[in-house]
């Protein structure tokens, strides 16, 4: 999965390699871009969530609301778009 995240270019090296070098950062590489240029292209940053925050509440309620429709194979046309959504936030999230 790929993930762009607002991260200044001088302060990428840490980001990739982790905290004083410790390889707990994302990766081995690190992609610099023009912030315009991505807003242009219609890119989208990782969102953070902040585990006491109501948003971040109400999404994992809809999350299992969706997943309770599954298992009950009401998971149909009529709200797959809304749940393809949600997954998408979800998939694109990470904790604050």
């Amino acid at each position: 999965m790929l993930r762009f995240c607002d991260i200044n270019l001088h302060k990428l090296s840490m980001h990739v390699d982790g905290l004083f070098g410790n390889n707990d950062g994302y990766g081995e590489y690190g992609l610099g871009l023009d912030k315009k240029y991505c807003e242009e292209k219609g890119l989208q940053l990782v969102s953070y969530l902040n585990g006491k925050a109501s948003q971040t509440e109400m999404l994992r309620l809809v999350f299992n609301q969706g997943l309770d429709l599954m298992d009950k194979g009401k998971l149909d046309e009529t709200n797959e778009d809304l749940y393809d959504f949600i997954i998408t936030q979800v998939s694109q999230s990470k904790p604050l």
